[in-house]
Protein backbone atom coordinates (compact mmCIF):
# COMPACT_ATOMS: atom_id res chain seq x y z
CA UNK A 1 0.00 0.00 0.00
CA UNK A 2 1.62 3.21 -0.76
CA UNK A 3 2.16 6.38 1.80
CA UNK A 4 -0.87 8.00 0.38
CA UNK A 5 -2.80 5.15 0.70
CA UNK A 6 -2.46 4.37 3.94
CA UNK A 7 -3.59 7.80 4.84
CA UNK A 8 -6.36 7.09 3.58
CA UNK A 9 -6.90 4.07 4.93
CA UNK A 10 -6.11 5.46 8.38
CA UNK A 11 -8.65 7.92 8.08
CA UNK A 12 -11.47 5.85 6.92
CA UNK A 13 -10.42 3.63 9.41
CA UNK A 14 -10.61 5.93 12.33
CA UNK A 15 -14.04 6.98 10.80
CA UNK A 16 -15.71 3.72 11.45
CA UNK A 17 -14.02 3.11 14.42
CA UNK A 18 -15.34 6.15 16.13
CA UNK A 19 -18.76 4.74 15.17
CA UNK A 20 -18.65 1.50 16.02
CA UNK A 21 -16.99 2.88 19.62
CA UNK A 22 -20.47 5.64 20.00
CA UNK A 23 -22.97 2.30 19.11
CA UNK A 24 -20.65 0.14 20.82
CA UNK A 25 -22.71 -0.90 24.53
CA UNK A 26 -20.18 -3.16 26.30
CA UNK A 27 -17.33 -0.02 27.96
CA UNK A 28 -14.92 -2.88 27.36
CA UNK A 29 -15.67 -2.97 23.70
CA UNK A 30 -15.55 1.03 23.98
CA UNK A 31 -11.80 0.85 25.46
CA UNK A 32 -10.67 -1.28 23.00
CA UNK A 33 -12.03 0.96 20.28
CA UNK A 34 -10.57 3.88 22.10
CA UNK A 35 -7.38 2.20 22.37
CA UNK A 36 -7.80 1.46 18.39
CA UNK A 37 -8.59 4.81 17.72
CA UNK A 38 -5.53 5.89 19.44
CA UNK A 39 -2.91 3.77 17.42
CA UNK A 40 -4.81 4.94 14.40
CA UNK A 41 -4.02 8.38 15.21
CA UNK A 42 -0.15 7.78 16.11
CA UNK A 43 -0.09 6.09 12.74
CA UNK A 44 -1.18 9.09 11.10
CA UNK A 45 1.31 10.98 12.36
CA UNK A 46 4.07 8.50 11.65
CA UNK A 47 2.57 8.50 7.81
CA UNK A 48 2.35 12.32 7.55
CA UNK A 49 6.22 12.27 8.58
CA UNK A 50 7.07 10.00 6.11
CA UNK A 51 5.38 11.44 3.54
CA UNK A 52 6.86 14.93 4.45
CA UNK A 53 10.61 13.30 4.67
CA UNK A 54 10.04 11.68 0.59
CA UNK A 55 8.89 15.01 -0.58
CA UNK A 56 11.98 16.86 0.95
CA UNK A 57 10.43 18.54 3.83
CA UNK A 58 12.33 17.88 6.78
CA UNK A 59 10.78 20.45 8.82
CA UNK A 60 6.86 19.17 8.57
CA UNK A 61 7.99 15.76 9.06
CA UNK A 62 9.80 16.58 12.66
CA UNK A 63 6.55 18.55 12.70
CA UNK A 64 4.16 15.44 12.40
CA UNK A 65 6.15 13.66 14.70
CA UNK A 66 6.19 16.08 17.10
CA UNK A 67 2.31 15.72 17.03
CA UNK A 68 2.72 12.07 17.39
CA UNK A 69 4.76 12.62 20.62
CA UNK A 70 1.99 15.46 21.64
CA UNK A 71 -1.13 12.65 21.23
CA UNK A 72 1.09 10.06 23.34
CA UNK A 73 1.42 12.26 26.11
CA UNK A 74 -1.86 13.61 25.98
CA UNK A 75 -3.31 10.51 26.10
CA UNK A 76 -1.27 8.64 28.64
CA UNK A 77 -3.59 9.45 31.62
CA UNK A 78 -6.32 7.73 30.14
CA UNK A 79 -4.25 4.79 28.58
CA UNK A 80 -1.39 4.49 30.64
CA UNK A 81 -2.96 0.53 32.28
CA UNK A 82 -2.08 -0.55 28.77
CA UNK A 83 0.17 1.56 26.57
CA UNK A 84 4.14 2.36 27.69
CA UNK A 85 4.20 5.97 27.06
CA UNK A 86 7.74 6.07 27.26
CA UNK A 87 8.22 2.83 25.11
CA UNK A 88 5.95 4.01 22.29
CA UNK A 89 7.88 7.45 22.30
CA UNK A 90 10.77 5.75 21.77
CA UNK A 91 10.00 3.31 19.84
CA UNK A 92 7.35 4.89 17.71
CA UNK A 93 8.71 8.76 17.32
CA UNK A 94 12.02 9.16 18.25
CA UNK A 95 13.14 6.20 16.07
CA UNK A 96 11.89 8.11 13.12
CA UNK A 97 13.29 11.31 13.76
CA UNK A 98 16.59 12.54 11.86
CA UNK A 99 18.22 15.81 12.48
Amino acid sequence: MTQPGCAAFLAASQAELRARQKAADDPVHRLSLALLLNHAGLLGHIVAAYQSRQSGDAEAANAALDHAADLLRRTEPRFSPYIDTMLALRLSVETHRQV
